[in-house]
């Protein structure tokens, strides 16, 4: 399986699986057309990581005087998620997730967000959104997650 270009048509609109097409046997196959550039040129294994692309986003955990804080960057997709945990990000721990420059997520970026807030439930504190955009508390309220933040410091996009 190839990996799917993540352009407009995977965003929600048009087909992200492309057209369908016949092939001999019965059945159809999808067309996926690759786009340029690095991103989607590997394969990619759904049973492990090793075909995985490379993020285009990137995060950091910050120390600071409350407790750790996670901020995000760029696409929050499942390769940054991927490396998130492969770094040893300990979600429970957390006190805070910035989102400041976050472009795009997509559901396995939103899994990990209410992972962190389950946990952060589970010991008594807010899971806390810091530096949110409007169109990124929308894409919450669209996800049906958005009570289970507290969003700090939302700046205009």
């Amino acid at each position: 399986m190839f990996a799917r270009p993540r352009s407009a048509a995977t965003r929600g609109h048009g087909s992200p699986e492309g057209p369908a097409i016949p092939r001999e046997g019965g059945g159809a196959r999808r067309l996926v057309v690759p786009v340029s550039g690095p991103r989607h040129s590997g394969r990619v294994d759904v049973l492990g990581v090793q075909g995985l692309d490379p993020p285009t986003g990137w995060f950091e955990v910050v120390q600071e005087a409350e407790g750790p804080v996670l901020h995000l960057r760029g696409d929050v997709d499942s390769p940054l998620v991927h490396d998130i945990h492969a770094g040893g990000v300990d979600e429970a721990s957390l006190v805070a997730v910035s989102v400041e420059g976050v472009g795009y997520i997509d559901s396995t970026g939103l899994s990990m967000l209410v992972r962190w807030a389950q946990s952060a439930a589970r010991c008594g504190r807010p899971a806390v959104i810091r530096r949110a955009t409007p169109r990124f508390c929308r894409v919450l309220e669209l996800a049906g997650i958005a009570m289970l933040f507290q969003v700090e410091e939302t700046r205009r996009s």
